[in-house]
């Protein structure tokens, strides 16, 4: 009996199923592990003991799978990437369309708020990655721009859009930023209209601004540069 134990145990350390009826796993199992654990619902640590707890094998095992935690994130990264891209259609219409898989990419790293802090400004080189610069590179050539100035929106709309990602994650994370919003309010409310009138004058629908509304605002404002500078070039 103790020998039997031994080599179930042996067996759920290295990954590989026990008598207790876990199945063996592979990386894109593990990968999608972390990308669930990690999610706003779950709020889990992306950490190797907490993929490990998950999955219900040691820790050890999973260095077969992923070879550091550097990797970890930037495969859970490109994961979270994919999902968003996963089912998107095309209309017809390239703004649309591209406000749309802007406002994907955006709202999926908003969904595990960790992760879109330590990843927003990584690079993962993944497929998700790839899939989504490809189809953002062909709306941009719908919308007439060149190839060397389709590169360039490309940089400027996406690395704005995952800047705003991280921003909004790192508040969400961050126990004191509700108190600065709400002293912020009020020192915009009871500033010295003399000295700053255009604040005093305008506190009320400044702080009424929502960071959704200013996410909404700068895609708009985005998608309107790249009409601009399809249209000059055209």
């Amino acid at each position: 009996m103790g020998s039997r134990t031994s080599v179930d145990a042996a067996r759920q350390r290295r990954g590989r199923p026990a008598k207790s009826g876990v199945p063996p796993l592979d990386r894109e199992q593990v990968i999608q592990a972390a990308v669930e654990m990690t999610s706003r619902e779950q709020s889990q640590p992306l950490t190797f003991r907490a993929l490990g707890r998950h999955l219900g094998v040691d820790p050890a095992a999973l260095y077969r799978y992923v070879s550091s935690k550097d990797e970890l994130l930037l495969a859970v990264a490109d994961g979270i990437i994919g999902k968003a891209v996963e089912g998107f259609v095309q209309t017809g219409s390239w703004r649309e369309d591209l406000a749309e898989l802007l406002s994907r990419l955006h709202w999926g790293y908003l969904g595990h708020p960790e992760v879109a802090v330590a990843a927003a400004a990584r690079i993962t080189r993944l497929p998700g990655e790839m899939r989504f610069a490809e189809i953002a590179l062909g709306l941009l050539k719908e919308a007439g721009l060149a190839d060397p100035e389709a590169a360039v929106m490309y940089r400027a709309v996406a690395d704005t859009v995952l800047a705003w990602t991280g921003f909004r994650a790192g508040l969400e994370l961050n126990a004191a930023a509700e108190s600065d919003h709400k002293a912020w309010e009020e020192a915009c409310l009871e500033v010295d209209p003399v000295h700053f009138p255009h604040v005093a004058r305008l506190a009320s629908p400044l702080t009424a601004v929502t960071l959704q509304q200013g996410f909404r605002q700068t895609l708009d404002l985005l998608l309107t540069a790249v009409q601009s500078r399809a249209e000059e070039t055209a």
